[in-house]
């Protein structure tokens, strides 16, 4: 039986393991290894992932499922201990900062999730490629609630809600960022948003969803900015 959370469980669960990791530290942008290291106290890997699909970047193993990685002579399977983190070590490339950051806080949470559960299990973290053909199966696998959660706990432990609003102090005066009709930004705000992501270490897309799980975006009417900010249209 999956031990399926609501959105309101994960936020007050991520929350909390947070604040018991962090203590009365205070920082600026949570470290994700270190707190892997550290509290989880699970060991990380970084190796070429060689599985099938090219989208698989990430995985948490059981003790029992093989992972084709490149060795010195080649792609070969092998069995890591329970617990074991595997990244790909492409990821490592300090442009790949904000997705290598997002893919350790997705297996951490998969983690964390499965101590909730008496048998735990071997997970990948996969990434959507649009450009591919999937089958139905894969689909179902890759959009199933457990992925979810797990991507939902991702985002609460990299981005809890304190050091959010810190960003946003900074960055905006603690004010919500103003979005113009559903997904128009500024380029004020897109600037704003650019140099908190920076801050938090996550890219500008995961910072935007979980703005707005917190309720730290403003929406507006798009006319407003075409009429204030360009100033344009009005009656002659």
């Amino acid at each position: 039986m999956e031990n399926l959370l609501s959105g309101a469980e994960l936020d007050e669960f991520g929350e909390q393991v947070v604040r018991e990791y962090l203590g009365e530290r205070e920082v600026k942008c949570l470290d994700i290894e270190e707190f892997i290291r550290s509290y989880l106290k699970l060991p990380i890997f970084y190796e070429s992932i060689a599985e099938k699909e090219i989208e698989k970047i990430g995985f948490i193993a059981d003790g029992r499922t093989p992972l084709w990685v490149i060795g010195k002579d080649g792609p070969e399977q092998r069995i890591y201990s329970a617990g074991c983190i595997v990244i790909d070590k492409y990821l490592l490339n300090e442009t790949e900062l904000g997705r290598r950051r997002f893919t350790l806080a997705h297996e951490a949470a998969h983690y964390l999730l499965d101590r909730m559960k008496t048998t735990p299990k071997a997970s990948f973290s996969q990434e959507y490629n649009p450009s591919r053909e999937y089958t139905p199966e894969e689909l179902r696998s890759q959009f199933r609630l457990p992925e979810w959660q797990a991507d939902t706990l991702g985002s609460i432990i990299l981005m809890p809600s304190n050091l959010v609003k810190k960003a946003l102090e900074v960055w905006n005066e603690g004010k919500p960022i103003p979005v113009f009709g559903q997904n128009f930004l500024s380029y004020d705000s897109k600037m704003k948003l650019r140099g908190m992501a920076y801050r938090l270490g996550v890219s500008r897309k995961a910072l935007m969803i979980r703005l707005r799980k917190l309720g730290l975006l403003e929406y507006r009417d798009l006319s407003e900015y075409i009429r204030k900010d360009l100033g344009l249209g009005g009656v002659k």
